[in-house]
């Protein structure tokens, strides 16, 4: 969404600003900045929500390892996102004029990096109960091997 600001409202403007250096002190040289050429042009600014905080590498390693699992089941890669999706977050059944249908509760845009390993994890114990190998991700491997080096925790153990 999209704000302008016209400069007659300068008294609210400066209200903003001081707020702004508030939440984020870090930037007040900017926030002065674009204040001094409010008195000319006024003020647009842009509000949106918070996108999702998982990391890309999340993604495409799940993404990957899902439609491999999915060829092996013989569904799509979206039919099993849907399926590892239900089983993660939950599940309800919608009548539609199609007859009814399964919906999962939370779809995964709405996840953060914790609950989107929640996805993953989903997905490796999913595929192991059906025969299928999701190998670990490289970042596991990593700490795995760290907390080796460093408080001798085996691959038994958890880490």
């Amino acid at each position: 969404m999209k704000i302008r600001i016209d400069k007659e409202f300068g008294g609210e403007a400066a209200k903003l600003a001081a707020f702004l250096c508030k939440l984020v002190p870090d930037q007040i040289d900017e926030i002065t900045e674009i204040m001094k050429k409010f008195n000319d042009y006024g003020l647009c600014f842009e509000v949106n929500p918070l996108k999702s905080d998982r990391k890309r590498s999340q993604e495409n390693y799940y993404r990957k390892w899902v439609a491999g699992f999915a060829k092996h089941c013989g569904l799509t890669r979206e039919e099993m996102h849907e399926e590892i999706l239900m089983l993660t977050f939950g599940e309800e059944v919608v009548d539609t004029l199609f007859g009814p249908k399964r919906r999962s509760l939370k779809r995964s845009q709405e996840t953060s990096k914790e609950t989107y390993s929640d996805l993953i994890d989903t997905l490796i114990r999913t595929s192991a109960q059906m025969g299928y190998d999701v190998p670990a991700s490289m970042a596991y491997k990593n700490a795995l091997q760290l907390a080796q080096e460093k408080w001798g925790i085996t691959r038994n153990e958890k880490v």
